[in-house]
């Protein structure tokens, strides 16, 4: 059986600070993981979101997303809930994890 490595850049938006303009980030965004690249393929489209959920738990910093995700293995499908940078627009997004943080 073989497994896809992927990687997450993210950044906590609560640690951003002065950075949340360089990144375009609302300040209607206070918490959750910034998903600044990804070659996860089921979140390539999530890219320059935030993510607030995974599986209806709170994601508050790109630490809470990590562990979260330990929950789960290889294969798995997560729903992810992300936030656009404006803080208007939520989505929830079907997610098969390969590899990323997965226990098999």
């Amino acid at each position: 059986k073989s497994s896809i490595s992927a990687t997450i850049d993210l950044i906590s938006v609560n640690e951003m600070g002065s950075r949340r303009n360089d990144y375009g980030i609302s300040s209607y965004v206070t918490t959750g993981a910034y998903i600044k690249s990804s070659t996860e393929p089921g979140m390539l489209s999530l890219q320059e979101n935030i993510i607030i959920a995974v599986n209806g738990v709170q994601i508050k910093s790109a630490e809470d997303f990590g562990a979260e995700l330990l929950k789960y293995n290889v294969g798995d499908q997560v729903t992810i809930t992300t936030v656009n940078k404006d803080g208007l627009s939520n989505k929830n997004t079907q997610v098969v994890l390969h590899g990323l943080y997965g226990q098999n």
